[in-house]
């Protein structure tokens, strides 16, 4: 009986270990806190905390490493080994970027034992002071030629930390664009406030790919004028990843590749006929076929685009890349091939070739 007792016992304590563990608590670190609020804050703005780390365990900890959910978090430990009863400093700096709103994010401590669990430290953050934009850009997707789509964005601010503003203007210079502004709420938070403004092609849209700039003027004082990218990805009856070959700037006597998929916006109504791709100069090899792991999930067709190791010194001028797909009445796709190849200097400096 007393062994059996025994058991249990022993059973009872890896079973609370293992929970411990599940909930976010290592087996020999501890944490001064394991949540910090950092208040409320603008877009693009920065805030910072120390967090105190020690190990209550018997034995040293090694290989102690921090990582946070999202590229907002800079996470900086004092050391990555503790002996027993020592502590270090974890310096935590977020960056709202452009978030918005209520953020909860979490930040994990683990060490070179798989086997001791890990620490949690939440992390919350209200993205709620001054003008609140979302999202900081408009990005139409897969847009069919010839169509007018439209997208969304939105400027904020929240009762009792933001101000009323009205907005004034949009523009996107050098393109026929319209827009319409209606008042924003958010019916989960009646504090949410602000305009939500629907932008649309001015024109039907033309194969290939845009990038401009919205220009939107408010009257608020700290915000007058914001810009954001607009980006949009036009196709014909054939969806390209990219409509450009970058290799960017590479060192001479290296060989690099690069890949793009495609795909028939309508298989059923314009389906491929012959594929085949060729280069106008020659100065690239090509290698084109169904892509063998999303072919026959969503129709995809892959172009490899190899840039030989012997190519010469210097940008990679008048290369383009011909793409026919073989459905009547379309034209073949031309995509430039954009490269500059560094030639290595004596005392192996990289240096641009002509």
């Amino acid at each position: 009986m007393r062994f059996l007792a025994v058991l249990l016992v022993l059973f009872a304590s890896a079973a609370a270990r293992a929970d411990e563990l599940e909930r976010g608590q290592h087996r020999d670190l501890v944490a001064d806190r394991t949540e910090h609020d950092f208040g409320d804050a603008a877009q693009d703005a920065e805030r910072q905390t120390t967090i105190t780390i020690t190990n209550r365990g018997e034995k040293k900890v090694t290989g102690i490493f921090a990582t946070g959910e999202c590229g907002c978090n800079e996470l900086t430990l004092g050391a990555t080994e503790l002996e027993p009863g020592a502590s270090t400093e974890l310096k935590v700096i977020f960056r709202t970027l452009w978030h918005a709103g209520y953020l909860v994010k979490k930040i994990r401590v683990r060490t070179a034992d798989p086997n001791a669990g890990e620490l949690h430290i939440t992390q919350r953050i209200a993205i709620v002071d001054g003008l609140v934009l979302t999202p900081h850009s408009v990005t139409f997707r897969d847009v069919k030629r010839g169509d007018t789509p439209t997208e969304t964005f939105s400027l904020r601010w929240y009762e009792g930390h933001g101000q009323p503003f009205q907005v004034t203007g949009v523009t996107v210079p050098g393109h026929a664009f319209t827009h319409t502004i209606r008042a924003y709420e958010d019916p989960a938070d009646p504090s949410v406030k602000g305009w939500e403004v629907a932008l649309a092609f001015g024109e039907p849209a033309v194969e290939g790919t845009l990038s401009a700039e919205v220009l939107v003027t408010t009257d608020h004082p700290d915000h007058p004028q914001l810009t954001l990218p607009l980006y949009a990805n036009v196709s014909g009856p054939v969806w390209m990843q990219a409509r450009t070959v970058q290799f960017g700037s590479r060192p001479a006597g290296e060989e690099r590749a690069t890949t793009i998929r495609f795909r028939p916006t309508d298989p059923e109504a314009q389906p491929f006929g012959e594929v085949k791709a060729t280069a106008r100069l020659g100065k690239v090899q090509l290698e084109v076929g169904p892509d063998p792991v999303h072919f026959d999930k969503g129709g995809y067709w892959f172009l490899k685009v190899t840039l030989p190791a012997d190519t010469p010194p210097g940008p990679v001028e008048g290369e383009v890349v011909t793409l026919d797909v073989g459905i009547e009445g379309e034209a073949p796709i031309e995509l430039p091939v954009k490269a500059h190849v560094r030639k290595e200097s004596g005392d192996g400096a990289a240096t641009g070739g002509s």
